[in-house]
């Protein structure tokens, strides 16, 4: 009997289509459905941002395709495990492969943290869709001009910052927000509602201090923390991630906007190349080798969106 016959290849295309979670890296990125092919490169055209309104009679504004265009590799993926014919054949295994077919669709999640940590931790050298690093001092589009989203704080020692040092850091971060202008040079504010404070591992329960405690010593005392004025009279929450793939140095703290509408990064996916594949009883590998074999195919890629809802902060010695 074949195992698909069992229900497992159901239970492993349900487990290809989990979603990540609160925690996952992949949820910085916002998903796009691509039907590129595997090695090809799926070209998108980055529109500018809709101009203000303006009273009737006034010069015009037209919000006009920003020249760039932004060029995403898909690429492909695979992951594939076997299973010995005597365990189905003994019924020996029972739950375990329902449990294991989870862990499977865990992998593909896995795959998509790890396609937005590579963003996260190439984002000074690689480029965004204006050709210059995703994080720069001189960001442009259109009649902009210059857009900042790469930015310094000091600390006393930048390798051992202060709570009260990380805390003014992430506090400059959220400001620098409010000083992008859109490609007609109108102030461009989307209401930070969520901004994930990404970091290393190595220094999360530092800044988690920063951002969380109500009260913070500065070496010379015990003070307010700067950061609660801001956040709760307008509302905005901040979120701690980190993960074991982020790979940035210490003196490193990215503000990524997670409000509604915002995209610092793209998650592409090909809905057509996400599929299951069964080796069962009919197969030469069945016949000689008494084993099931079971594949998963994914295409996909991440890239960089929009740089105004990122801003970089590092930590540099007074």
């Amino acid at each position: 009997m074949s195992i698909a016959t069992r229900g497992i290849v159901p239970i492993l295309k349900q487990a290809l289509a989990q979603n990540p979670g609160p925690m996952d890296l992949a949820v910085m990125a916002k998903p796009f459905e691509t039907d590129t092919i595997a090695g090809e490169i799926d070209t998108l055209g980055w529109i500018g941002h809709i101009p203000g309104f303006r009273l009737a009679g006034e010069k015009n504004q037209n919000a006009d395709l920003a020249q760039q265009k932004l060029d995403i590799r898909i690429l492909d993926f695979r992951s594939s495990w076997r299973l010995k014919g005597s365990l189905v054949r003994n019924s020996k295994i029972g739950p375990i492969l329902a449990e294991k077919s989870g862990e499977w669709g865990r992998r593909r999640i896995d795959l998509m943290n790890q396609l937005v940590a590579d963003r996260v931790n190439n984002a000074e050298t690689q480029l965004a869709y204006d050709g210059k690093s995703f994080y720069a001092p001189d960001h442009s589009v259109n009649n902009s001009g210059a857009i900042n989203n790469d930015i310094t704080s000091p600390a006393v020692s930048a390798s051992a910052p202060t709570t009260h040092e990380l805390s003014l850091a992430i506090l400059a971060g959220l400001s620098q927000f409010f000083t992008f202008k859109d490609d007609q040079s109108l102030p461009l504010y989307r209401p930070m509602t969520v901004i994930d404070v990404t970091v290393n591992t190595a220094v999360v329960g530092k800044v988690a201090a920063a951002v969380g405690l109500n009260s913070i010593d500065t070496g010379a005392g015990s003070i307010d923390n700067p950061l609660l004025g801001l956040t709760r009279a307008m509302g905005i929450t901040l979120r701690v991630k980190t993960n074991p793939l982020i790979t940035i140095a210490n003196t490193k703290i990215q503000l990524i906007n997670a409000s509604p509408g915002t995209a610092p990064f793209l998650l592409g996916e090909n809905p057509a190349e996400k599929r299951v594949t069964e080796l069962d009883e009919t197969s030469d590998l069945f016949k000689n080798e008494d084993m099931y074999a079971f594949n998963a195919f994914w295409a996909g890629a991440s890239a960089y969106g929009e740089f105004t809802d990122a801003v970089l902060v590092t930590l540099v010695n007074a």
